[in-house]
């Protein structure tokens, strides 16, 4: 299962593995995989503090290396959301802060729903980001700052305000 771990002030896509599970519910803890890291880098997480994913249609077959500036879309999002941004025909999208040559990754800025001017910083994969024009980005970002969604109580602590990103907004 694709799930988004927070260490320190960042979210990282990850594979949350139930082989490993201990414990029952939301008290239990999964092996938590972050792309790029070495198998003996995994951790046990208690499966309240993960935010499930899902793949939202179909990324580009080589991804994109995003750097600094760049605006992307993102193929992945909180599974609570993917209903309502597909009836809304929405994506997320985000600016890429920089790029985790190592790990075949890039940190992004991901514009959230329903909160105007809020974002997610991210370590992604570049198979699930794609590149956008300016315009493009400014469209969905307006589009999804207007959407009614529900927002996961971990996903509030992490929430950035524009002039926090050293990204550079438009």
């Amino acid at each position: 299962m694709l799930v988004l771990k927070k260490w320190l002030h960042m979210w990282f896509l990850g594979h949350a593995s139930e082989e490993d599970c201990h414990g029952d519910g939301d008290d239990a803890q999964v092996r938590v995989h972050v792309q790029g890291d070495k198998p003996e880098q995994d951790v046990q997480v208690l499966r309240r503090l993960l935010i499930p994913q899902v793949i939202v249609g179909t990324p580009p077959p080589q991804g994109c290396f995003g750097k600094p500036g760049l605006f992307v879309q993102v193929y992945v999002v909180d599974a609570m959301w993917a209903d309502v941004l597909e009836r809304h025909d929405a994506v997320l999208v985000g600016e890429v802060v920089s790029t985790v040559c190592g790990k075949d990754a890039s940190i992004v800025d991901v514009v959230l729903p329903g909160e105007p001017w809020k974002t997610r910083r991210c370590q992604l994969g570049q198979g699930y980001l794609r590149a956008i024009p300016p315009e493009d980005f400014l469209q969905m970002k307006g589009l999804l700052q207007s959407l009614p969604v529900p927002h996961h109580s971990l996903s509030m602590e992490s929430e950035r305000q524009p002039n926090e990103s050293s990204a550079a907004w438009t």
